[in-house]
Parts: C-alpha cells; sequence; structure tokens
C-alpha cells in the first residue's frame, strides 16, 4: 500500500478504539466480552459504517503483532473477572518487586503523589469510573463537532486516550498488566497503517544540548535559552507532521515518543518516497537553520507484519553502527556577530520603525523592544536563532495555546519569519507571536494571555486576523497548554466545517511561568539574588534501563509517555509549592528525562530535591544532578557546563554509594566536600555527592544555625578546619595526622561542651539521619566522628554562603 487512503484512516480509527470497550467493561462491572462493548461504543460514538469496519475485524492482525510484541504470558495469572477489573498497570521496570500505578487520568490539578508507584497493588487506586466518565464525554464532544476528516479525527482521538488511558492496563488475563491501553491502542492503529511489510526510519536530532545552551551573553539570556528549548519541541512535532502529512500517514506513525528522536514506521511501498523526502527536507532545515540543526538518518530492513520475532532485528538495525549524516560542517565567509557576540551568516538588521513582523532582513526597533525590552539599539544585528529564541522565549510566559498551521506542498508561501501583536478576543488581551518554519512550510502561533481562552472562539478570531486561507492547508493543529482534559471545543461555535476538517486538537504540558518585576518584564538573574545557582537533573543510566523496554514498543511508548508526562507535570507542581521561592525560580526547560533550573542558589536545590523525589516515586527511575552555584554578571552558558559536569559526578558517585542500598539519585554542588563512605567487607571510599534527603536536611540545618545566632560563626569555622584535617590525613594515608585532627576535635568539643550540645540538639532536630554532631571519643567512636566530620564541611559552607546571599 502507498499512502494511506481516506478509508484507510476509518480503518485506522477502528483499529485504534478497538480495545475501547475495556474500559466501559471495568467501569461498569459489565461481564460482556470487551469486543462486544467496543462495538457498541464505536456504533454510539462514530455511527454505523464504523461499527461495520470493525466487525469486519481487519485490524484483528494489527492487534495480534502488537500484543505479541508487548506481553508476557504468565499462565499463573488466570484471573477472574473480578480480579481483572481489579488489576492496576504494573511498572515494566519493576520485575523482582512489581510497583504498581493508581488507575487515573492525566490532571494537572492533582497533587504527584496521586501518581505515585505502589508497593502494595490494593492501595493502588482504580478509579475506573473517573477514566469512563472523561473519555465518554470527549468522545462525545469530539463526535459533536462533526469533524469529516478521519486523519484529524484519528489524532485528535489519540490526544484524548492519552490523556484517559495512560494508567489503564491494556491486558491483565495471563499476561504481566505492565502494558498501557493508550500505548497499546496507539500501536496497533499504527501498524494498521501497514499493508504487509513495514520499514523503520530513524530521524535522531544531533547536539540537543548544545543547540539549546548555545546562549552567549548574559542579555535576554533567560528568554533564549528557554526559547532555544521550546522551539526545539516545536519544531520536532511541525517535522513529524510535515513528514507524515507529505508521505500520507498521520502523527501515530511516529513510534519513538522521546525528545531528539523520531522513528517513523512505513510501509515498505513507501520507503524510497520516504527517504527522498526525509534527506531533502533535513538538508534544507540545515541551512536554514544557519547550520545549527543537523540530523543523523538510519533505515532498517523490511519485515513482514506476521513475524513478530524480526521487530527486535528491525529496530536494533537504527542504533548499529554510523547513520547517514545531514548537517556537515561548512566553512562561510561574511560571518557576522550579533548583539550577544553569536556568529552567524544569517543575521537581521534593527531598524527604525514600528513593523511587527520582521521583514526581509529587517527587524524594527518597535518589534525588537517588543519582546526584549532595552535591549536593541538601531544598527545592532541579531541571528536568527536568536531572534526566534528570543521571541518564543517571551512567548512562554502564560502560553495557552499553541497553534500549528502546515500549508499544502503545492502552495507557494510568503509568510514573514517572525510577527509579535497584542490584540483582543472576547474582551481579553493576548499576545500572539507567530514564527514561520520555511522549509516545512509551517505556522506557528503562540498565543499567550493572562486568562483562559476559549478554544472555539480563539480559533476563529486567529483564521480571521491571520488570514489563513483554509483552502491552502493541510492541517491545523491547536495544542492547550496544561490542559489535558478541556482541549475540545464544547460546541463549534460557527467554526466553518473546512476549518473544522483540517483541525486536530490536543494538548501540551510545559511550565510556562517566569517571574516579572514590578514594571512587568521579566525578572532578570542579577534580581534574584547575589548569590545564583543553576541546577540540571535527570534519570540514571536511562538508556541501558529502558531500551531493552524498546523491543516491546507498546510498553516503551507508555513508560516514555509516563516519564514525560513526570518530568513536565512535576516541576510545575513543585514550584507551585515552594511558595517563597515561586519568583526566584526559572524553569529553563524540561523533557524527556531532563531538567533544568536557575534561580537563587537555596530555592534551586529545594526544586531540585523535590523534583527528584516525585519523578522516582512515579518512574522508579533514580534521578541525579549538578547544582553550580556562581555570583551574578556569572555567563550562563558556562554555569550550565559547570552544572553538566558536577552532573557527572554524581552520577559517578551514586553507583558507588548503590552498594551500600537503595539510592533514588545523587546530586554534586559547587558546596559539596568529600566525605567517607564505607562498602560491606570494610572498604572505604571517598566522594562528594550526597543523596537528595541529606542534601535538604543540610540545607536545612544551615538555616536553622543561621537563626540561632547563640551558636558563634567561629565555632563552626573552627570545625570546619577540623574537618579539613581529617580530610587532608584521609587524602594522603597519614595516621598520625589523623589521629592529632581527631585529638583537635576532641579538645574543642569539650572546651565547647555546652554550645557543641546546643549544635548537637539543632542537628538533631533538623536533619537526624543525615548528620551526627559526635560525641568523640566519649560516647562515639572513630567510625562515627570521620564521616560526620567531614559531612559537616558541607553544612558549614552552606551556612557561610546563606549569610552571604541576599
Amino acid at each position: 500500500m502507498s499512502q494511506v487512503s481516506n478509508d484507510r484512516y476509518k480503518e485506522i480509527i477502528v483499529a485504534y478504539l478497538h480495545d475501547i470497550g475495556k474500559v466501559y467493561q471495568r467501569a461498569d462491572r459489565d461481564t460482556r466480552k470487551h469486543d462486544e462493548i467496543s462495538a457498541e461504543k464505536i456504533r454510539e460514538l462514530f455511527g454505523e459504517d464504523y461499527e461495520k469496519l470493525f466487525r469486519e475485524e481487519a485490524w484483528r492482525e494489527a492487534d495480534e503483532f502488537t500484543a505479541g510484541l508487548e506481553r508476557e504470558e504468565d499462565e499463573a495469572l488466570r484471573q477472574s473477572f473480578k480480579d481483572i477489573v481489579e488489576t492496576p498497570l504494573q511498572s515494566p521496570l519493576s520485575r523482582d518487586k512489581p510497583l504498581y500505578y493508581s488507575i487515573r487520568i492525566l490532571d494537572v490539578r492533582k497533587d504527584p503523589d496521586q501518581y505515585y508507584l505502589r508497593e502494595d497493588r490494593s492501595k493502588a487506586a482504580k478509579d475506573y469510573g473517573e477514566v469512563r466518565y472523561n473519555l465518554d464525554s470527549m468522545l462525545k464532544m469530539v463526535r459533536s463537532l462533526g469533524i469529516s476528516n478521519d486523519r484529524t479525527l484519528l489524532e485528535t482521538i489519540n490526544y484524548v486516550f492519552k490523556s484517559t488511558t495512560l494508567f489503564v492496563p491494556a491486558a491483565v488475563y495471563k499476561t504481566v498488566p505492565d502494558t498501557t491501553l493508550y500505548g497499546h491502542s496507539k500501536l496497533t492503529a499504527a501498524f494498521a497503517s501497514i499493508s504487509r511489510k513495514y520499514v523503520l526510519v530513524r530521524i535522531n536530532i544531533k547536539g540537543i544540548q548544545r543547540f539549546v545552551t548555545n546562549v552567549i551573553g548574559e542579555t535576554e539570556a533567560s528568554k533564549r535559552f528557554r526559547g532555544r528549548s521550546l522551539f526545539l519541541q516545536l519544531f520536532q512535532q511541525v517535522l513529524v507532521d510535515y513528514l507524515v502529512t507529505r508521505l500520507g500517514y498521520s502523527e501515530i506513525n511516529n513510534i519513538a515518543p522521546e525528545p531528539g528522536e523520531i522513528i517513523l514506521l512505513i510501509d515498505e511501498n513507501d520507503r524510497g518516497k520516504a527517504l527522498e523526502l526525509i534527506e531533502g527536507t533535513l538538508k534544507e532545515i540545515f541551512r536554514w537553520s544557519n547550520y545549527e540543526l543537523q540530523f543523523e538518518v538510519h533505515v532498517s530492513g523490511s519485515y513482514d507484519i506476521k513475524d513478530k520475532a524480526k521487530f527486535k532485528n528491525a529496530y536494533q538495525e537504527l542504533w548499529r553502527g554510523p547513520g547517514k549524516l545531514i548537517g556537515e560542517t561548512a566553512i562561510e565567509a561574511n560571518i557576522y556577530a550579533d548583539r550577544f557576540g553569536d556568529f552567524s551568516k544569517k543575521t537581521f538588521e534593527v531598524v527604525a520603525g514600528n513593523n511587527t513582523c520582521v521583514r526581509g532582513s529587517e527587524v524594527s526597533k518597535f518589534l525588537a523592544d517588543s519582546i526584549a525590552p532595552q535591549t536593541f539599539n538601531v544598527s545592532d544585528h541579531v541571528s536568527l536563532m536568536n531572534i526566534l529564541s528570543i521571541a518564543v522565549g517571551h512567548s512562554s510566559r502564560n502560553l495557552r495555546f499553541i497553534i500549528e498551521v502546515l500549508y499544502s506542498g503545492n502552495e507557494r508561501v510568503t509568510e514573514p519569519l517572525l510577527c509579535y501583536d497584542k490584540i483582543n478576543v472576547g474582551g481579553g488581551h493576548i499576545m500572539l507571536t507567530r514564527l514561520f518554519i520555511e522549509p516545512l512550510k509551517a505556522l506557528l502561533i503562540l498565543v499567550s494571555a493572562d486568562n483562559e481562552l476559549d478554544v472555539a472562539s480563539l480559533i476563529k478570531s486567529i483564521t480571521s486576523i491571520v488570514r489563513i486561507d483554509v483552502n491552502k492547508v493541510d492541517l491545523i493543529k491547536v495544542l492547550k497548554v496544561n490542559d489535558s482534559l478541556n482541549f475540545i471545543p464544547k460546541e463549534s461555535h460557527g467554526l466553518s466545517p473546512g476549518i473544522l476538517s483540517k483541525t486536530v486538537f490536543g494538548w501540551v504540558m510545559m511550565d510556562t511561568h517566569h517571574p516579572i518585576t514590578e514594571s512587568g518584564v521579566f525578572k532578570s538573574l542579577d534580581e534574584m539574588g547575589n548569590y545564583i545557582a543553576l541546577g540540571v537533573v535527570d534519570a540514571d543510566e536511562l538508556g541501558s534501563r529502558i531500551r531493552a523496554l524498546a523491543e516491546r514498543p507498546g510498553v516503551f511508548e507508555g513508560f516514555s509517555t509516563i516519564l514525560s508526562f513526570a518530568i513536565n507535570y512535576v516541576p510545575m507542581k513543585v514550584r507551585e509549592s515552594l511558595k517563597e521561592c515561586s519568583d526566584n525560580l526559572v524553569v529553563l526547560y524540561s523533557g524527556g528525562d531532563d531538567v533544568a533550573v536557575y534561580g537563587r542558589w537555596d530555592c534551586v536545590l529545594e526544586f531540585l530535591a523535590s523534583v527528584a523525589e516525585h519523578v522516582n516515586k512515579i518512574t522508579g527511575l533514580s534521578m541525579s544532578g549538578g547544582i553550580a552555584i556562581f555570583r551574578t554578571k556569572y555567563p550562563i552558558y558556562y554555569a550550565y557546563n559547570e552544572a553538566r559536569r558536577l552532573e557527572g559526578v554524581a552520577k559517578r558517585d551514586v553507583k558507588r554509594m548503590a552498594y551500600i542500598g537503595d539510592v533514588p539519585g545523587a546530586v554534586s554542588m559547587t558546596v559539596t566536600e568529600p566525605y567517607i563512605i564505607k562498602y560491606p567487607g570494610g572498604a572505604e571510599d571517598l566522594i562528594q555527592s550526597f543523596k537528595w534527603n541529606e542534601i535538604r536536611a543540610f540545607l536545612k540545618i544551615a538555616q536553622a544555625l543561621l537563626s540561632t545566632p547563640s551558636i558563634p560563626s567561629s565555632l563552626l569555622y573552627r570545625l570546619y578546619e577540623i574537618g579539613d584535617m581529617v580530610y587532608d590525613a584521609l587524602r594522603s594515608g597519614n595516621e598520625t595526622y589523623l589521629a592529632r585532627a581527631l585529638v583537635t576535635y576532641a579538645y574543642t568539643y569539650i572546651r565547647n561542651e555546652k554550645l557543641m550540645q546546643s549544635l548537637g540538639d539543632i542537628v538533631y532536630k533538623v536533619g537526624a539521619e543525615a548528620l551526627k554532631i559526635p560525641q568523640y571519643p566519649k560516647v562515639d567512636g572513630e567510625d562515627v566522628a570521620i564521616p560526620n566530620l567531614l559531612k559537616l564541611k558541607t553544612v558549614i559552607n552552606m551556612y557561610s554562603l546563606l549569610s552571604r546571599t541576599r
């Protein structure tokens, strides 16, 4: 089959919905076969034509293929109907000690603990009523809109399923229940788009971290950092949409839900056309981006859908050897440095005037001041990626909608690169930022507002204001930000059938908060404190832990989506909970398994510790990070690199710490000092990373000491010096020097016994499990004194830093 016909899209929709009956069966305790319930619901929701296709069972082959890839049969799991209804989703990472998810919908209003893994499956909530209600109501809203295009209907259904069935187990009878209904349904629909043989094409976006952090100069660094991250996220979505639209598929044919990775499942008959399109498109993007976006393409062999065992081969081929590189280093003449010191061939000059769009190679002073106040002067130059990243970063605050308009391939489009306007919709003012990605013929519209906006009236207003000719458009995608339940219009509100037939309704999660000053401009680094930190965190050994899951693609799809949900949802909830820090924190990016944040150093520490804890409890993945602390005016690019280096130290240390017990992640900071750990059997090691609960306790101890003037700083600094003596003795192996350090400590303790006891009481009250003030040699021996004296150095560093932080 070459390309997907309109009738074929109906069959794909039916394949996606083939297990919908399981939700109603379990919610209503309906003992009928789920296939019969699925047929009934498909007829009720979408009509008799779809029910007829369902009963013809053309989808069955794709279902059996994906089920064979996903499921691990276990004869011991022959549950009764009651057991099937009560069985929760099991984490695919937990085998020896099963962990279970509660059956819930995705809702940003819920607290993170609602999504925690449970050791006791009976304590995992089964909210099938909530799932059923939201799935049913959203699908009925989709039906009431009267969408006539089955491709856009399919993709809207995909977003509905993601928000309602991500934590619903697909199969529980005689199988380990670790496949989500969302993951299984999406994969079945993707394979239903293939006639017989399939090919996998992997597109790897090269150097993502280099691209995101290529922020030279401090002016508007926050906007450019955030803007590059969000731009890349949006770009990847648009690239997928462009390719699948030109090939006649849909978004569900991308089976790699990861940042920087696209894996397209295509019919063998489309292999030649697909590769020509992909390579040609990526070359254009490479040139358009001023050589900042590079790609690598891998292609699998061709395999029959009946041969389940060969999918593993197809997938592994995508990582075997170097792929085809799209985008090589180029030496160019006429390279210019822009306002930020970024060298680029493609720059735009700031000129006098009030044009709200970028025309040719000029940016008006009015437009420049609108997105970056007091940053540019007339005759300044700005590179392509800097002007785009500033615009996207500026729009990211209070971002409500992302609208993508994909023009038809045979249409000539002359949209400006960038436009920025403030308009009135429904009595409220909104910011409208338009970006045009020329190689993809894609217009991105970012809608920012202080208040909620109605979906239908917004689309109607924007298509009128922007003057979108629907006849020249292949696809419109309307993604609501941070609302996975209310992204479908309750009614059409006069939206034309032409717009509805080409519009996909969906959602996306991201932190859209950025503190502002009293004058209404973005708060700069310097205004958050005199000691700033940039912190990063990501999952430990993620590749090795879940690479095996990729050979079970439905399981991988579900788990990767859960991880993506946690990484985007948790930072929002944590920032909201840290009320005293909310105006001194900025989430630079969160996606995949990665979070980066900057702000006042103690706020960054609290934030990342909470994020790591919640993500660990939701996904089961250990999270480690690095925090670089610096004074104002320090370049954010170098701070980021230092944070990444410290993260590497933490990831090295967490492997050592694992030998002495379960460690759900660690952190290394500019202020953390080396200390000693002891392995079973007596071996010792010096490391400088701490578990998240330890480092948080250290901060609380330092804060308590700062508010206790009865403990003189001179005593604390003396204890720091003794800790230094212990460390030097251990590092040099000098037993005499170590004995002298311990005697010095014992003498100091006796001379200041009451103060030391008060210090011990504070430490015990705040962080008893993390640290002890040793009573050496009266009560505690060397085995207690040495590690605690070394750890105390980090606490004193924090105390000293807090005393200087304002």
